[in-house]
């Protein structure tokens, strides 16, 4: 048998060789490790991301993990631990693995709630459900309807001034004891002031079938005396429809334990975006699509008006109703009274009125207030009728014209009776409309804070939910992931030993829903 032998030189040979090979085998492994802690990574973080509360995405369209799991906590350690969970379970096989690593950790940094900011992640969210549903000219629309609604409210006087003005100049005549006032003036009202301009008492309006239109209004009641006992029971009892039953839900959580009353936790991320003009009609559309009003129900039982309690931010429906009918009243006040102003008929109509009641011979000055006291109370005749209208779902004109028009001076009280409401009009405001003018007056982090306080009582009111706080709710945070893996094959590497036995490496995953 013929023995065997092998060089030095050979040996070494074999021995680079098998360095070589071992040592592309780690960096196979190498690479395997990094693919593998991405993985891992993204893994665990849409595992996290998949946890979002089902009640808020079901009802309102928010995505936001709650922090909490259900407790009253502060900081991110629960959300942390229950990532490292994922994370153990993920790493830990049985099986022969090399890409297998011994170690792993989690670190949450960088972390925003929803209510952050004065709730800038709530708005992002909500702007980005409509933002490719809402086309542009719809918001220019919307913001026209603003500034036109606005524009007129600031050129005509405040309808409840001129009645108490009117009411005081009607006492102040009635205690002269003088002759009647035959004589009436007209003008052209503007907020720079009254310029009357005199008839004599020889000039007069015929009205309809040869009638002086002074005569026709002879015997009738002093609107400015009977205005107040009218309304002595509230907007709810004059504005609402035929039908119509105002709800008695009430809040029952105290101001100072919801989102818009308390001091809320807060993450340590400071880049979220603020809203432009634009983003801010979105979020008004938002809401007004995911919060029930007094002309839409969507079942929520906590209230039933939730928008009017987003503008107003009463404890009851009965108090956001009111308070609501009374923002768009004085918007309606302000459009009826310039339409009264910009038509002749009605101006002459007023000024009949007005000699017919006055029981004194008035200077132009009390009788110009006594004339305007009844015109304010015409509009906001005309402005109960419209309330009633766009409660019952319907439109009104922005400004009116005669078609449009509907109450008389003539026998005014009756127009207040049960079934009676405005004139309908295809292209004019609904409830919505005037919802959306009035969130405009207000800031949109009131707005946003008072629509989390509903997600949070609705949610609250759900079976184990009942410590659910919005400031928990996470929407952004940075993953940090760092694992430990041992070297495999630089073991076989003598040159190697020892000193290559233990990889760190780090991964950086973003979990947001922004």
């Amino acid at each position: 048998m013929r023995r065997g032998s092998i060089t030095v030189f050979m040996s070494l040979t074999i021995m680079l060789v098998m360095s070589l090979f071992f040592t592309l085998a780690e960096g196979i492994h190498q690479k395997l490790l990094s693919n593998q802690k991405t993985l891992l990574a993204i893994r665990t973080t849409e595992n996290m991301e998949a946890m979002y509360n089902k009640i808020l995405w079901e009802e309102f369209g928010i995505l936001g993990v709650d922090a909490g799991f259900g407790r009253d906590c502060t900081g991110v350690t629960r959300f942390q631990n229950k990532a490292e969970g994922y994370l153990w379970d993920a790493i830990q096989v049985e099986s022969v693995d090399f890409c297998r690593f011994q170690d792993a950790a989690l670190e949450v940094k960088n972390y925003a709630y929803i209510t952050d900011q004065d709730g800038a992640a709530f708005i992002q969210e909500a702007v980005d459900q409509l933002k490719y549903q809402v086309a542009d000219s719809l918001i220019e629309e919307w913001t026209g309807q603003f500034s036109k609604v606005t524009g007129d409210s600031e050129e005509m006087d405040d309808v409840e001034d001129l009645i108490n003005k009117g009411k005081d100049a009607s006492e102040e005549l009635e205690k002269s004891g003088e002759v009647k006032n035959t004589g009436y003036y007209t003008h052209r009202f503007k907020r720079s002031g009254v310029v009357p301009m005199v008839k004599t008492e020889n000039e007069s309006i015929e009205g309809v079938e040869g009638e002086s239109e002074e005569n026709k209004y002879e015997g009738e009641d002093n609107p400015l005396d009977t205005i107040d006992s009218l309304m002595s029971d509230g907007i709810l009892s004059l504005a609402l429809p035929e039908g119509f039953e105002v709800s008695d839900a009430a809040i029952s959580i105290s101001e100072s334990d919801r989102v818009s009353g308390r001091t809320l936790n807060s993450g340590t991320a400071t880049d979220l975006s603020d809203a432009s003009v634009a983003e801010q009609l979105l979020l008004e559309q938002y809401f007004i699509l995911t919060n029930q009003s007094a002309i839409s129900d969507k079942g929520r039982d906590e209230l039933k008006y939730e928008m009017e309690y987003i503008l107003c931010g009463k404890d009851s429906d009965r108090e956001n109703l009111e308070g609501t009918l009374l923002r768009i009243l004085a918007i309606r006040e302000a459009e009826n009274l310039l339409a009264i102003n910009n038509d002749p008929a009605k101006i002459a109509e007023a000024d009949s009125y007005a000699v017919a009641v006055t029981t004194a011979t008035a200077t132009p000055y009390l009788f110009e207030a006594v004339k305007w006291g009844i015109i304010a109370v015409w509009a906001l005749i005309e402005s109960v009728l419209d309330l009633r209208t766009i409660l019952d779902g319907g439109k009104v004109a922005i400004l009116k014209t005669k078609a449009e028009w509907t109450s008389e001076l003539l026998n005014f009280s009756s127009y207040l009776g049960a079934g009676k409401k405005a004139k309908e009009s295809e292209i004019g405001l609904g409830y919505n409309d005037y919802l959306r003018i009035l969130m405009l007056f207000e800031s949109k982090e009131k707005l946003t804070y008072r629509a989390m306080d509903l997600c949070e009582m609705v949610i609250r009111n759900t079976e184990n939910y009942e410590n659910f706080r919005m400031d928990h709710v996470l929407v952004k945070a940075d993953m940090n992931y760092s694992f430990q893996a041992s070297a495999v094959f630089f073991s076989f590497v003598p040159e190697l030993q020892g000193k290559y036995s233990v990889y760190q490496t780090e991964e950086v995953n973003q979990f947001s829903y922004l």
